[in-house]
C-alpha cells in the first residue's frame, strides 16, 4: 500500500507539479497586424512572399505545456510601429491558450524577432502595346488599323521603384500562317521603355491577360472596267477607253472574293462626247469588301483615235 500511495504521489508530482518540462514547436507562423494602418493610412506594402516561421520552446508543468500546440499558439506582431520603408527587425508576442494559467509557462524564441520588409506603393495606368510574331500568307492581310483590344491599358500597383521602371504592357501575337481572323486572350509581359522584361515579382495588375480583336481576310487584286454605249457615230471599237488605275486590291471574305472577277465603274454614253475628255466615277465595292488600295476614284480618259469629226 505504500508503495502504490508512494508511486501515486510520484506521478502527481511529475505530471502536475514539477515545473522542469518543456517541449519545442517548429516552424510556428507569426501572425501580422496592423496592416491597414501601414497599407491603407501609410501607403506601404510588405515585400515578402512566405509566411514568418519561428520555432517556440515552452516550459512548465507537464499539464499546462500539454496543453500547447502549434495550433493554438499564437505569435503577433505588430506592423503599426512602422513608419518609413525599408527593413524592419519586429518582435512578437506569444499569446498562450485560455486553459492555460498565467505565468504557469513562459516561452523561448528562436528567433526573438522577424524582418519585415515594406516599400511605398504606387499605381498607375500603362499602355497595352501590340507586337507580331510571323505574318500572313501572301494572298491575305491582317488588318492591324481596326486592331481591338478588350483593355488598352492596364493597372498596376506595387513598390513605387519598380513601377516606375514600368512603361507598357507588352502582347505578342502569333501571325505566323492564320487565314481567319484572331479573336484571342494573350498574357502580356511588363516592359520597360526600351522593350526589356522588369522584375514584377511584386507587382499586381487589375487583369491577367488581354482579349485581342486582329480582323485577317484574304487580298485580291480586282480589275477596273467600263461600259461604253454606242453613239455619236462612235462604237466601243473606234474609242480608246483608258482607266487609272487598272485594278485596286481588296480584302473580305474568300467566298465572295472568289465570286468577284472584275469591278464596273459604270457606263459611258459616247453620244454624248464630241471630243477627247476624262470622266471621274467613285468606286463603288459589294458589302463586305474592303478596298485595300485606299482609292475613293478612279479616272476614265476616252479618246477617238480611229474617227474624224467635220462640219
Amino acid at each position: 500500500l505504500a508503495l502504490a500511495i508512494a508511486l501515486g504521489l510520484w506521478l502527481y508530482v511529475v505530471n502536475y507539479i514539477n515545473t522542469d518540462y518543456e517541449q519545442t514547436l517548429y516552424n510556428v507562423p507569426v501572425g501580422l497586424e496592423g496592416q491597414s494602418i501601414l497599407t491603407a493610412d501609410r501607403g506601404f506594402m510588405i515585400l515578402s512572399e512566405d509566411e514568418y516561421r519561428v520555432n517556440i520552446t515552452v516550459s512548465g508543468s507537464r499539464q499546462d505545456v500539454s496543453k500547447v500546440n502549434s495550433g493554438n499558439i499564437q505569435l503577433v506582431a505588430d506592423l503599426s510601429k512602422i513608419s518609413e520603408p525599408g527593413e524592419h527587425k519586429l518582435t512578437y508576442n506569444v499569446i498562450f491558450p485560455g486553459d492555460v494559467p498565467t505565468g504557469s509557462v513562459s516561452a523561448q524564441k528562436d528567433p526573438d524577432r522577424v524582418t519585415v520588409v515594406v516599400a511605398k506603393r504606387k499605381t498607375k495606368e500603362i499602355p497595352v502595346v501590340v507586337e507580331y510574331d510571323g505574318d500572313v500568307p501572301a494572298n491575305y492581310i491582317k488588318d492591324t488599323a481596326t486592331l481591338e483590344l478588350d483593355y488598352e491599358y492596364v493597372e498596376i500597383t506595387g513598390p513605387e521603384d519598380v513601377v516606375e521602371q514600368i512603361d507598357h504592357a507588352t502582347v505578342v501575337v502569333d501571325c505566323e500562317g492564320r487565314t481567319d481572323s484572331i479573336y484571342e486572350s494573350y498574357r502580356y509581359e511588363l516592359q520597360d521603355s526600351d522593350n526589356k522584361p522588369v522584375d514584377a515579382g511584386f507587382i499586381t495588375t487589375n487583369v491577367s491577360e488581354v482579349k485581342v480583336y486582329l480582323p485577317v481576310s484574304m487580298v485580291k487584286k480586282i480589275p477596273l472596267t467600263i461600259t461604253l454605249l454606242d453613239g455619236g457615230g462612235a462604237t466601243a471599237d473606234t474609242t480608246s477607253a483608258v482607266i487609272e488605275p487598272k485594278e485596286i486590291s481588296v480584302s473580305g471574305n474568300e467566298a465572295v472574293l472568289n465570286a468577284l472577277t472584275e469591278l464596273n465603274l459604270g457606263t459611258i454614253d459616247l453620244a454624248q462626247i464630241t471630243e477627247d475628255t476624262e470622266k471621274e466615277f467613285e468606286i463603288s465595292l459589294p458589302e463586305g469588301v474592303n478596298n485595300v488600295s485606299n482609292l475613293p476614284t478612279a479616272s476614265v480618259s476616252i479618246s477617238f483615235p480611229k474617227l474624224a469629226t467635220r462640219e
